[in-house]
């Protein structure tokens, strides 16, 4: 409840009542008795006065809700009712939409269904609410609102009990707002409220009255603002906020009022709503009432909204002819109304514009108008008429409508004044178009003769009012063009008002091409249409006024110049003038048309009128102009009837009276034929060609057209310049043959000749030529004779072709018009043998030029024809470019489009065409001059372009017997002796000759031979059902596999089948798939039983019966094998062997033992070559080992004399039938093998000399016996010992042929060092050689083979060498092992390169050990620890890792480089300090870390990528790596390898990598690492640094009883104390996360006895120690330490303290006694000397100072 009473005290109240009575104007209240100072001062005792709260009156509503008006109206309603009723006066649009839409759906919506329902009657008392709220939600602002108000009303009205509520007694207010809602900008509102109309009009006029002149003031009665506080309330009122809210500044009315409401729209589009609406509503009441009109129609206000601009002063300024005129005459000008808004009304309303026109129009219905509304409409129509500008307002029929019809219709309006404002407002700015809107021309000059029809004669023919008219449509373009000659162009107009310099407008010059022609068009129509009118007119007005008509002035005269003045305007030209430029952009038929309607026009007028300007245009047409132009308008005057004929034309003479149509239509016709003759004519004189070639593409070739003289004319031009035109205007020159046919054939073929004289420019002529349809007409050669053409000479002879590809397609197509049919064959026969030199050249290997084969295939295909005359010739070269060549390209493309549409358009005729192709592709594929592989045809035979495949081996390959005849002539020895080392059962050295090259090879570096089996090979591969109909090819394959593999092997030898220049992939593609097609044809294929009919046909010499292709094949390798006993065949046979007996029984394999025994003496080395695959078999046929057992018996038998050949040969048996190593099988006896030592020694002991070979062989099969001997005693060790150091003393690394000798000798050692093992005995003998030979292999790996081509062979005995040397004894390892042995961490085997860097490590450890030793004695510093050079050379190698990937580059080579690194950090281990700094100084000096570690292994890891790219090292484990788990062939592996020596680089190197990143120049490089670094090694590096400093080793090294060392692993840090007489002295090592490339900071965290000098330079020898001198953190406290324990060492304690430390300031004790020499801290000493009261010494008692 409010206070009784405000706070304010009586004065105070009194105060602003008399502010408020004088600003109210009332009679100022008196000024209260002054009270005296005594009374009005409160005394502190007094209570305080209460504050009472006076509540401001609530001003009562303007238009108060019936809801509070009308007593009990709430009680009465529902309560659902009422709350919608309620929320229809609220503000917000949301609840006024939800309110209406509850209305119409719980209460309108069910009156529709039950008329008597309780809902009509509640709503029939609500209906004072409803129509109380419908006008204010009728004009809603939101258009949602209006409808569902709209709806809702229109259903109540359909209600019968509701309807006379609704009409009877209905306020005014809200019949004005039903009518103007009909007419709502919403169409669906508007639609809506159509459907039930006002009934009763009274005072809705004068309602829309005060919408159009005041909305603003509706809008405000029909929904009113806030009521606002009365000041006197306000002034009254205490501090309360209800009472505060007033004194807030005003906003403005519009703004405060209706702030919420008026969102979706502004005030001036509100204004433009109601009013457009208020013009519909009253524009509907006059089309439905017969009642006078409104007299506030005469108001010039209201229609102001006809005006954009304020045009009322065109015609209400300056009206100099008005004076004397009574007042309401039509020349006075009305008030204006000053109760209106803002004139005029439709300024920027081009919508209230259109409706205002439209209401016009209803006024002008009206039988008579009132002369007040006719003066307004006079003063204020004609303006807006003249000045609308508004696209939409002009193209809306109602401003014409209204507009023209007021000026028609009341011509009183007229004044001299009005007349010349028209023209200057209107007619000279071009309608008011612009180049936007080129519709308000076309508009407006079609209403401009309407328009004159409304001016009264005295204003429109009065004198020089024609001129005037002209002069302003001309000033459109910006005046009159010059009718003057040339010479008097300069001439000055003639003075008129209208005449001055006007710009032209942009409608007719700068507008769109198509609108600028269209408004030309209504400009030049209007015009004419405008002379001849005032021609009429003046007629009708004299009708005897014809003869003054002709006179200079007259008004026919004045149309003729008019007419010149359009076709000047046109681009015409006047006699003695020349053209002009174009200022009427129209086109040249549309120009034409608008003349001859001139022509009618004037025809209608009259005849004499007609024979005028039709002189005159005729005139104008000879005078000369743009050539379309001037053909149609002849051509326009021709298109009329022809009924009448010239004698009745000529007979009307210049009759004044008017003519038919059909009269001048043939008057016109007449005259238009002699025109053209005229002009035809005077064409051919002046050789005007534009003109010729215009007429006649116009007029065609018709008889009437060469009349006159006009065909010889043009006959004469064209014999005499027929040449000259065919370069500059040859669209005359083909028109003419065209359509002149009788004279065409013989000017051909002499143009033909001259074409011919003129070589030099003969491809203009004929790209002028080939492009005319006429020439199919034409021929080169008279039909007469059979002479040849004249351009045969230039095509058919051995020059190049006189014209481009293009143009000769062209050329040919025409064929006949142009060339005689024997030089068309010949230069396409030209064209062909081109195209095929070309595609022989691109088979060669020359460049090939795609731009030279599209234009021949472009000329190919653009010739007709050329497939059936020279189809032998071109269709195979078409299918070798399209297929076989292939290749991306366009011209690949022609050629495939070319060859299967000629094949699919001739099925019948291919076969022929494609033997050919066929027998091409053959030579293709065994010839190696070509570039194409054989492989490259079979790719396009797989196409199927050839139709059907048959035999790919016999279509495209040689016979088996030609196959069979080049295999005899390749040799059949392996290319290499040191082969033996990799297939241990090939002929000894002094057994094989060297191979000789092969004449020739391919590009791929493939002979003949191995070309074509390389292609059968890909072929058989590909296609199983030719490799099962072609298993004989077996044989071949097999052997090119074998051949492969020993050029992969030996890449040096000599080799008859490949070149060196042979790609390695390519010769493991030829292995590859030579291994997938055996497996294919000796498994798959393989039927049971298939190999004994083979069997049975060996052993029993007959022809073999049954076993199928299979056994076909294995008999003929086996008997070829026994008859050429060839290391070839045999090595075929053994490889077809091993694969068979796979299956295979022990019954089979004696069948193959006994099968070699049969051949042993005619063919050992076939012999040899079944034993060693039955022996690999690991079946062991009793016959193998009997085999064994004689080989070795028969060994006692051979003398010495016979063991180069016999005894090498029984060996070599022997070695073959040797057991696998992993087989459980017992070679041999004991006493056997101890039988072959004693024949071998025998042997070595006599006087014959022992071949190389023969001991090489010896060591083969003492490798298989030693195992047997191991635990038998006797001479035969020292009998192996010795073969190997004699083995070894005789081979060498550049010796291909000891490679074999090598490899033995190396496995044997082996062996027997894995024997010694397990075997004492052994072990013991071992012992005393091992020594020596150890010593000699150590020495052989260290020989290098830089000159030395790589080998399998090669490789294999040094993996051999390395396998032995990386596990030698500790005394064979020395300081000098490591440079000597880093080379072979280059080698390209990657075994190799594991087991020299596990040798390498040993060797690191005991060079690093030399140098520690050496330094640590060396007192002159003379001993420098410096890396070896041979592995700088390493570890400078470039990877070149920019040119591709990591697995695309050698992967030996990367490996070794990293291994190298790894040598180097090996170094490091366990190394001095002095040592260490060594090492980083000549790896700083060298800045091998900077240009080769960091960029190579950034580039490995992708880190120079960026962080996306670079190698994931979540999942691998950086701080360890063995090297023995490498795997070879994956990328991950050298990437790990690669974190693993950035890890060890980061902890033994930090300050070269720290200074790396700091001077990288690249930002985001830098980034990248220290990014990468951070994330994976970092952290790490860290936990393996505190890990050392809390180790037992870095205890040991600082060990100390007064130094303590704490981690801090949580925060990495790292804490040293030193304890000095119970202080400390402390510093901390804070070391970063992202280290080491951020340095470790070094703080001081206490300093006691320690001046700040010498401190600060200890904190900088453990900076330096960890930054500089890549020093760990506990050398960093190590040299803490010794600084610390150096310092204090020998401080005495202070005699005064007893403490060495001062416990005040913390110093030691500098200050002595002369006397005693003790030393006193300076605290101390000043203490004693203040108490003691003396200087004396503690001590001694002598005088200190």
């Amino acid at each position: 409840m409010p206070p009784k009473s405000s706070s304010a005290s009586s004065g105070t109240r009194k105060k602003h009542a008399r502010k408020a009575v004088a600003a109210g104007g009332g009679q100022q209240l008196p000024e209260p008795q002054q009270k005296s100072d005594r009374k009005s001062k409160k005394h502190r005792s007094d209570p305080p006065r209460p504050k009472v709260y006076i509540a401001p009156v609530k001003p009562t509503a303007a238009n108060p809700d019936p809801l509070d008006a009308i007593p009990g109206l709430s009680n009465r309603l529902p309560p659902t009712l009422l709350v919608v009723l309620r929320s229809l006066g609220k503000k917000a649009v949301v609840t006024r939409a939800k309110a209406l839409e509850e209305l119409g759906a719980g209460w309108v919506s069910k009156i529709a269904d039950d008329d008597e329902g309780i809902e009509v009657y509640a709503l029939k008392d609500a209906l004072p609410v409803w129509l109380h709220h419908l006008p204010s939600l009728l004009v809603h602002p939101s258009r949602r609102i209006r409808l569902l108000s709209a709806q809702t009303h229109s259903a109540l009205l359909a209600s019968a009990i509701l309807h006379p509520s609704l009409v009877e007694d209905v306020p005014e207010i809200v019949r004005g707002v039903w009518a103007l809602a009909a007419y709502d900008s919403e169409r669906a509102v508007a639609s809506v409220v159509s459907q039930s109309p006002v009934e009763d009009n009274d005072g809705v006029v004068q309602f829309i009255e005060r919408v159009i002149l005041h909305p603003d003031e509706v809008y405000d009665q029909l929904n009113p603002p806030a009521p606002s506080i009365p000041d006197s309330v306000v002034a009254k009122g205490a501090k309360h906020p209800q009472a505060q809210a007033g004194k807030r500044p005003a906003m403005e009315a519009e703004v405060t009022s209706r702030k919420a409401d008026d969102q979706e729209e502004s005030a001036f589009d509100r204004r433009a709503r109601l009013r457009i609406a208020a013009f519909g509503a009253l524009k509907g009441i006059l089309e439905t009432t017969t009642s006078t009109l409104p007299p506030f129609l005469a108001s010039p206000s209201l229609w102001s909204a006809l005006q954009d601009t304020d045009a009322y002063s065109l015609s209400s300024a300056n009206d100099d002819d008005t004076e004397g005129l009574p007042e309401d005459d039509l020349t006075s000008p009305p008030a204006i109304d000053s109760e209106a808004d803002t004139l005029p009304l439709g300024r920027a309303q081009p919508v209230l514009r259109r409706a205002a026109w439209s209401l016009l129009g209803a006024v002008l219905t009206a039988s008579s108008l009132p002369s007040a509304i006719l003066q307004t409409l006079a003063h204020t129509v004609l303006p807006a008429l003249w000045t609308e500008a508004d696209a939409g307002v002009q193209r809306d029929g109602a401003m014409w409508k209204g507009g023209v019809g007021l000026v028609r219709s009341h011509s009183e309006i007229w004044t001299a004044e009005r007349f010349q404002v028209f023209l200057r407002h209107f007619i000279s700015r071009a309608c008011n178009s612009s180049a936007s809107n080129t519709s308000a021309a076309e508009a407006g000059y079609g209403a401009v003769v309407l328009i004159l029809g409304g001016v009264p004669d005295s204003i429109l023919l009065a004198p020089g009012q024609e001129t005037l008219l002209f002069e302003a449509f001309w000033a459109a373009l910006g005046g009159p063009p010059s009718l003057e000659a040339a010479v008097d162009q300069d001439r000055a107009h003639e003075e008129s008002s209208l005449a001055e310099k006007r710009t032209p407008a942009p409608a007719l010059t700068s507008a769109l091409p198509p609108a600028r022609a269209r408004a030309g068009a209504a400009f030049a129509s209007a015009l004419l249409e405008c002379g001849i009118f005032i021609v009429k007119r003046t007629r009708a007005k004299a009708p005897n006024s014809e003869i003054e008509d002709d006179s200079h002035g007259g008004h026919k005269y004045m149309l003729n110049q008019e007419m010149k003045r359009v076709w000047v305007a046109l681009g015409g030209a006047l006699p003695r003038q020349e053209e002009n430029k174009p200022r009427l952009y129209i086109d040249a038929r549309r120009a034409a048309d608008i003349l001859c309607e001139t022509l009618y026009a004037a025809a209608g007028v009259g005849g004499d009128l007609l024979n005028t300007t039709l002189e005159t245009l005729g005139a104008c047409v000879r005078a000369g102009g743009p050539p379309a132009l001037i053909c149609a308008v002849i051509g326009a005057l021709l298109r009329g009837n022809t009924a009448e004929d010239s004698n009745g034309v000529e007979q009307l003479g210049d009759n004044a009276q008017p003519l038919t149509k059909v009269s001048a239509e043939a008057r016109m016709r007449a005259y238009a034929q002699k025109l053209r003759a005229d002009v035809l004519r005077g064409a051919a004189e002046r050789e005007d060609q534009m003109l010729l070639v215009q007429a006649l593409k116009t007029f065609g070739g018709g008889d009437e057209v060469w009349v006159d003289g006009v065909g010889e004319a043009l006959d004469a031009l064209l014999t005499r310049r027929s040449y000259a035109l065919l370069l500059i205007a040859p669209q005359l020159l083909f028109a003419y043959l065209k359509h002149r046919t009788c004279p065409r054939q013989r000017l051909w073929v002499s143009l033909l000749r001259e074409i011919a004289t003129h070589p030099e420019a003969i491809a203009d002529a004929l790209t002028a030529v080939v492009g005319e349809s006429v020439l199919d007409e034409l021929s080169a050669v008279d039909r007469e004779t059979v002479s040849p053409g004249p351009l045969d000479a230039l095509f058919a002879n051995d020059q190049p072709l006189p014209v481009p590809p293009s143009l000769l397609v062209r050329v040919l197509q025409r064929g006949p018009a142009l060339l005689s049919t024997s030089a068309i064959q010949t230069t396409i026969s030209r064209i062909v043998q081109r195209f095929a030199d070309r595609v022989e050249g691109a088979l060669a290997g020359s460049s090939r030029d795609d731009e030279a084969f599209t234009a021949d295939l472009e000329l190919l295909l653009g010739v007709p024809n050329v497939t059936r005359t020279h189809a032998a010739a071109l269709l195979p070269a078409v299918y070798v470019f399209a297929y076989v060549l292939s290749g991306p390209g366009h011209a690949v493309t022609m050629a495939r489009t070319f060859w299967v549409r000629w094949k699919d358009s001739n099925a019948d005729e291919a076969a022929d065409v494609i033997a050919e192709v066929k027998r091409r592709l053959n030579v293709l594929v065994r010839s190696t001059d070509v570039y194409v592989t054989p492989e490259d045809v079979l790719n396009a035979l797989s196409e199927g372009t050839l139709g059907a495949s048959g035999d790919i081996a016999k279509d495209l390959f040689p016979s088996r017997t030609e196959l069979n005849d080049m295999l005899e002539r390749i040799p059949a020895d392996p290319p290499a002796s040191s082969l033996a080392v990799l297939h241990p059962h090939l002929p000894p050295a002094s057994a094989i000759q060297q191979h000789k090259p092969a004449p020739a090879h391919d590009a791929r570096g493939l002979a003949t031979y191995s070309r074509i089996v390389a292609g059968l090979l890909h072929a058989l591969t590909a296609d199983r059902r030719a490799a099962r109909d072609n298993v004989w090819a077996l044989r071949h394959v097999l052997f090119l596999e074998l051949a492969a593999e020993d050029a992969i092997a030996v890449p040096a030898a000599l080799n008859a089948l490949f070149d060196e220049s042979v790609e390695r992939t390519s010769l493991e593609g030829i292995v590859e798939r030579a291994q997938q097609l055996t497996a294919y044809i000796l498994t798959a294929m393989a039927e049971d039983g298939w190999r004994a009919p083979a069997l049975d046909t060996l052993n029993a010499g007959k022809p073999i019966v049954g076993g199928g292709a299979l056994s076909a094949l294995l008999v003929e390798v086996v008997e070829s094998a026994r008859r050429t006993d060839g290391v070839r065949e045999c090595r075929v046979l053994n490889r077809i062997l091993r694969h068979v007996l796979q299956d295979a029984d022990k019954a089979e394999a004696d069948l193959w033992i006994g099968l070699a025994r049969k051949m042993e003496k005619n063919a050992p080395e076939t012999c040899i070559a079944i034993v060693s695959a039955v022996s690999a078999s690991n079946l062991e046929p009793l016959r193998l080992d009997r085999y064994r057992n004689e080989l070795a018996a028969d060994l006692l038998g051979v003398s010495a004399s016979k063991a180069n050949t016999q005894g090498l040969l029984t060996l070599r048996k022997l070695a073959a039938s040797a057991p696998s190593g992993d087989s459980d099988v017992v070679f041999l006896p004991q006493q056997r093998s101890v039988n072959i030592f004693k024949a071998c020694q025998q042997w070595i002991a006599s006087d014959e000399e022992m071949d190389e070979e023969l001991e090489s062989t010896m060591t083969l099969v003492f490798y298989h016996l030693a195992p047997l001997l191991q635990n038998v005693p006797g001479t035969h060790w020292d009998l192996i010992f010795d073969v190997v150091e004699t083995n070894i003393e005789s081979v060498a690394w550049t010796n291909e042929e000891t490679l074999v000798t090598l490899a033995r000798t190396l496995r044997l050692i082996l062996l027997i060092q894995d024997l010694t093992l397990t075997n004492k005995t052994l072990r013991a003998s071992w012992e005393e050689r091992q020594m020596q030979i150890l010593t000699m292999v150590r020495d052989m790996a260290a020989g290098q083979l830089d000159d030395v081509v790589p080998s399998s062979p090669r490789s294999t005995c040094r993996e051999l060498v390395v396998q032995i040397v990386q596990d030698l004894p500790p005394s064979l390892i020395t300081e000098d092992t490591l440079p000597k042995m880093c080379h072979l961490l280059v080698d390209p085997s990657v075994d190799v390169q594991k087991m020299t860097y596990q040798l390498l490590t040993v060797a690191a450890r005991k060079r690093t050990e030399h140098f520690v030793i050496e330094a640590g004695v060396d007192v002159d510093a003379t001993v420098k620890a410096d890396l070896p050079p041979e592995l700088l050379d390493i570890l400078q190698m470039s990877l070149n890792l920019n040119e591709g990937e990591v697995l695309d580059l050698d992967e030996s080579l990367i490996f070794g480089y990293l291994l190298g690194w790894m040598v180097v950090f090996d170094l490091f281990s366990d190394a001095s300090l002095k040592v260490r700094l060594s090492y980083i100084d000549q790896l700083r000096t060298l800045k091998i870390i900077a240009t080769s570690f960091i960029p190579n292994l950034l580039g490995i890891l992708g880190v120079d990528q960026g962080i996306p790219k670079a190698f994931k090292l979540d999942m691998w484990i950086v701080e360890e790596y063995f090297v023995q788990l490498y795997e070879s062939g994956s990328t991950w592996s050298l990437q790990v390898l690669a974190a693993h020596l950035y890890y060890r680089a980061l902890l033994t190197v930090p300050s070269l990598i720290y200074n790396w990143v700091l001077d990288c120049k690249d930002r985001q490089l830098s980034s990248s690492i220290a990014t990468y670094t951070s994330l994976y090694f970092s952290p790490v590096i860290i936990r393996a640094e505190l890990a050392h400093v809390k180790s037992p080793d870095a205890a040991a090294e600082l060990a100390s009883d007064n130094l303590t060392v704490k981690v801090a692993p949580a925060v990495n840090e790292v804490m040293a104390s030193y304890l000095v007489d119970e202080h400390q002295l402390e510093i901390k090592l804070k070391i970063p996360s992202d280290w080491p490339l951020r340095k470790i900071e070094v703080k001081d965290v206490q300093r006691v006895g320690v001046d700040e000098p010498r401190w600060r330079a200890w904190i900088l020898a453990v900076q330096q120690t960890l930054w500089s001198q890549n020093g760990r953190i506990v050398d960093g406290l190590g040299s803490f330490k010794k600084n610390v324990t150096g310092y204090f060492e020998g401080q005495v304690e202070c005699a005064i303290c007893y403490s060495i430390i001062s416990v005040l300031d913390g110093s030691l004790p500098k200050k002595p006694c002369k006397t005693c020499k003790n030393r006193f801290h300076s605290s101390c000493l000043y203490k004693w000397f203040s108490t003691s009261h003396s200087s004396s010494c503690p001590l001694c008692r002598s005088d200190i100072m």
